[in-house]
C-alpha cells in the first residue's frame, strides 16, 4: 500500500469528519441564536409587564375616599391611644403621690 492509496481513503474521510463539524457548529450556533433571541423577547415582555403592573397597582389599590377614611380612623385610633396613655399617666402620678 502506497502513500497515494493511504491519502486517497484519509483524504475524504477526514474531509467528511471537517465538514459534518463545520455543519454541525453553524447549526447549533443558529439554534443557540434563535433560542436566545427568543429569551430577549420574553425579557422584554416580562419587563413590559412588570412596568404596566407598577403602575397600574397604585391607580388601581384604593380610591381617594377610601384612603382618607382610613386616614382618618388611624386618626382616631391614634387619638383615643393618646387619651388612655394620658389616663395612665395621670393614674400613675397619683398612685405615686400616694405612696410618699
Amino acid at each position: 500500500m502506497g502513500p497515494e492509496l493511504i491519502v486517497a481513503i484519509i483524504g475524504p474521510i477526514a474531509g467528511a469528519i471537517i465538514g459534518t463539524a463545520g455543519f454541525m457548529s453553524r447549526r447549533n450556533m443558529a439554534t443557540t441564536d434563535s433560542r436566545l433571541i427568543s429569551i430577549a423577547e420574553n425579557v422584554e415582555l416580562i419587563s413590559a409587564q412588570v412596568t404596566n403592573l407598577q403602575i397600574q397597582l397604585p391607580t388601581n389599590y384604593a380610591t381617594k375616599d377610601e384612603l382618607a377614611q382610613h386616614i382618618r380612623s388611624e386618626e382616631y385610633f391614634h387619638n383615643k391611644m393618646l387619651d388612655q396613655m394620658r389616663e395612665m399617666r395621670d393614674e400613675v402620678i397619683v398612685l405615686r403621690s400616694q405612696q410618699h
